[in-house]
């Protein structure tokens, strides 16, 4: 079974949340212009850019949160390889941005990353998550690079499917 057959571990989350649809500002109500940080650069993040504090059962998108906090590995901040795209100017401007772990604000916005057009903004979010896959990755979608990082990721992969297998989890 390839990588393009294998069920989609995260079919339950919509495709919006996935980088396959962009996320707009009236969107079902499922964002604002006050539920996203911006940062200048996607590459020089600084550590405190990525965190976030997580209030006790507090904020508008808790649940959500609770699901991007164990998808994390049970960390607040960024969760690696969760790149979205969200149109924060209707039908003008597309900005590719990351999933936190933050029931207040969970989308870090990149303002390097702005876009005039969706399609671009998606074939960048796609180019991050590959780059970048983190702790999840999504069917189809592989490391690129050269044939060390390739190892490197791969053994990771299995090292944790090792240990999900130790913990009792497939």
């Amino acid at each position: 079974m390839n990588d393009q057959t294998k069920k989609d571990k995260f079919w339950w989350i919509h495709p919006k949340f996935k980088a396959k649809q962009s996320l707009t500002l009236s969107d079902m109500d499922i964002i604002d212009d006050k539920s996203y940080d911006t940062v200048k650069s996607f590459k020089n993040l600084k550590d405190q850019e990525r965190e976030s504090i997580f209030p006790v059962g507090g904020g508008k998108y808790k649940d959500f949160a609770k699901i991007l906090y164990k998808m994390n590995n049970y960390k607040t901040g960024t969760v690696a390889g969760w790149f979205v795209v969200i149109c924060i100017e209707e039908n003008k401007k597309w900005a590719v941005a990351q999933l936190k772990a933050d029931p207040i604000k969970p989308l870090l916005v990149f303002e390097d990353l702005i876009f005039n057009n969706e399609k671009e903004a998606m074939t960048k979010a796609a180019e991050l998550r590959i780059s970048d896959p983190g702790p999840t990755r999504l069917p189809g979608e592989i490391p690129t690079g050269n044939p060390e990082v390739r190892k490197e990721t791969d053994s990771l992969e299995l090292k944790r499917k090792f240990d999900l297998k130790l913990a009792g989890i497939r």
